[in-house]
């Protein structure tokens, strides 16, 4: 089987959550291309979904030493950290923003994470910053009006759990 195929149907594997199937054939495939990008994030969403957190963020740091401007790197070992440890969460997803300043959806999850902390008046701003990114979009006025109450709401809307985390695509 070719490497790009055996690529394919583990990415299959990690998509239909059956990660045991999938790192049969990643890790051998990761023997033969060590520094593939896309066998690398593989193999962490694998290691991930199989429970092995700390190989994983291996994994996936390995890949971004390879490619440290690769912003969707950055965000999928954002996802990794535990949720105890929302401020190396917080880092990873500074440093994908600062590589791709208007991605939304990694600012709305800095602001989530942000949140959590207790941090609202940051969460505020980053909101803000929104609407003037994207001013037809009005979820972010809502989004400006939950961060101005002076309890934090952990359960925000659009945060994902650990549990939630879904593979890249």
């Amino acid at each position: 089987m070719k490497a790009k195929e055996a690529l394919l149907i583990a990415r299959r594997y990690n998509e239909n959550c059956n990660y045991r199937h999938a790192l049969k054939i990643l890790k051998p495939l990761y023997e033969k291309l060590p520094n593939n990008i896309s066998v690398l994030r593989e193999l962490s969403d694998a290691l991930l979904g199989n429970g092995e957190q700390k190989q994983a963020i291996r994994c996936i740091s390995r890949a971004i030493k390879l490619s440290p401007n690769n912003p969707e790197l950055w965000i999928s070992r954002s996802w990794m950290h535990d949720d105890e440890d929302i401020t190396t969460r917080i880092a990873d997803l500074d440093k994908a923003i600062e590589l791709e300043p208007t991605n939304a959806e990694t600012i709305t999850t800095k602001a989530n994470s942000l949140i959590e902390l207790g941090k609202l008046a940051a969460a505020h701003e980053l909101y803000h910053g929104l609407i003037n990114l994207f001013p037809d979009n009005q979820i972010y006025l809502l989004y400006t009006s939950d961060t101005s109450d002076e309890q934090p709401n952990t359960k925000h809307r659009g945060h994902r759990t650990h549990k939630e985390k879904k593979p890249h695509k």
